[in-house]
């Protein structure tokens, strides 16, 4: 209820505690908070106001009861706010989650209609002085998906607000990187019923079967992408979408096994034939639209693959940038020249969100092959860890991780490491990149 402060029907103490209270809440100090409602309980009850201190007993019920439902996403008690990016042609959607004593309070959205050709780092250059300049001050880290060109400014714009230091933080990898991408994942989810919202939803199929001159509505999609840095972890992956939504169950990686070098294409064909080798084995059905992410030679590819699985799919389309150019181009297996979509066509932000996805998707697995093989290899390098030391290691541990965890103890008794070795790995390890997450 409200306390009346306006006609003078707050006492100055009562009012000031209350405040205080509140900010306690929004600031997330929840023990601060229930530390103070449960002062004042007693305090009401030795005074003998009984009615009072059942008040702020319910009260603390109350709020213990919305704690509860409140999500730890970290454990170390932060108090943090992540942003998140997702794009759509033009369009932006930036997520911003308040983390307070490493609970999740609540989240803000921004939406941008135009964002025009700024990366994302030059929108956050942007995007965070409007973001802190009327909000609630910045909590001591902001986390980001990329650093903006002017972090340093910003972070002492930030910190003159608060009146503390406030530091403007990118994560590459480990729990913050992840908070990141829960962000982004709600961006991208706000986006994308945005685009529902507008009208895409329901004629979409038909659009694009207009558009695209395709046989047949594209209920089903598939779609490939592959990824590797020169060559090395090259990966694949293909993600299924169906009835205008993803279906992660049917998501499928692949380690590239057939082709050494940098050959995208191969790597493409290889992906393709396993894929649909795989679907005519199991019987699982066949998609409507097959996209690759790429251009004719990737779209040549997957027809090889498809040819060497002894499929027919009959509509399969490519979609690419050409370089140095911003508009998205559609490439079809019988056509000479791509065609240009519309940058505000429903179905240009379909086939994007397909590829994105797609692309995201495969990009995540070579990271996370790529971070594995690298702390794999650091054990390589430590004098003593011979093939032998190193699978009895693994085998034992479990992980990289797990061996950096272990005490020397365990690593003498159960990797059968002697003394002098142990202390090598430990060294090592403890200072290496796989021994420290951000």
């Amino acid at each position: 209820r409200c306390l009346g402060p306006c006609c003078a029907q707050a006492y100055r103490g009562g009012y000031g505690e209350a405040a205080r209270q509140a900010r306690f809440f929004l600031e997330g100090r929840n023990k601060d908070l229930l530390s103070s409602l449960r002062s004042q309980m007693r305090e009401a009850a030795d005074a003998l106001r009984f009615e009072e201190a059942a008040e702020i007993r319910d009260r603390l019920g109350r709020i213990e009861k919305v704690l509860a439902k409140q999500v730890v996403v970290s454990p170390t008690l932060e108090d943090q706010d992540v942003l998140g990016i997702a794009r759509e042609g033009t369009a932006a959607d930036i997520q911003v989650l308040y983390v307070r004593g490493g609970r999740l309070l609540g989240r803000r959205e921004v939406f941008l209609a135009d964002v025009g050709d700024r990366d994302d780092a030059a929108l956050l250059s942007g995007l965070l002085p409007q973001i802190y300049r009327e909000a609630v001050p910045a909590p001591r880290e902001v986390v980001v998906p990329v650093l903006p060109p002017d972090a340093e400014v910003l972070a002492a714009f930030l910190s003159r607000k608060a009146e503390s230091p406030v530091r403007i933080f990118a994560p590459r990898r480990g729990r913050k990187r992840r908070l990141v991408q829960m962000a982004e994942e709600n961006a991208r989810a706000a986006l994308f019923s945005r685009i529902q919202r507008a009208g895409a939803k329901g004629d979409l199929p038909d659009e694009a079967m207009a558009l695209l001159g395709l046989s047949r509505l594209p209920r089903r999609v598939e779609a490939f992408d592959v990824s590797n840095i020169h060559g090395a972890e090259a990966v694949g992956a293909m993600i299924v979408w169906e009835d205008d939504r993803p279906k992660k169950d049917e998501y499928l990686r692949f380690r590239i096994r057939t082709v050494s070098g940098a050959d995208d294409f191969a790597m493409m064909e290889e992906i393709v034939t396993r894929r649909y080798r795989k679907a005519v084995r199991e019987g699982n059905p066949l998609p409507d639209l097959v996209l690759i992410d790429g251009g004719r030679g990737q779209i040549s590819s997957a027809l090889r693959g498809m040819a060497a699985a002894g499929v027919a799919i009959p509509d399969v389309i490519g979609l690419a940038k050409a370089r140095g150019e911003k508009q998205e181009r559609v490439y079809f297996p019988w056509a000479s020249e791509p065609l240009p979509l519309p940058a505000d066509s429903p179905v240009t932000h379909f086939l994007q969100r397909v590829r994105d996805e797609v692309h995201r998707f495969a990009v995540s697995y070579h990271r996370g092959r790529r971070e594995t093989e690298t702390r794999l290899s650091v054990l390589d390098k430590i004098p003593g860890i011979g093939p032998a030391r190193k699978k009895r290691l693994l085998l034992r541990f479990g992980s990289v991780e797990n061996i950096i965890k272990a005490s020397e103890e365990e690593l003498a008794a159960q990797g059968g490491l002697p003394a002098d070795v142990v202390a090598r790995v430990q060294e090592t390890l403890r200072r290496s990149p796989a021994g420290s997450t951000p």
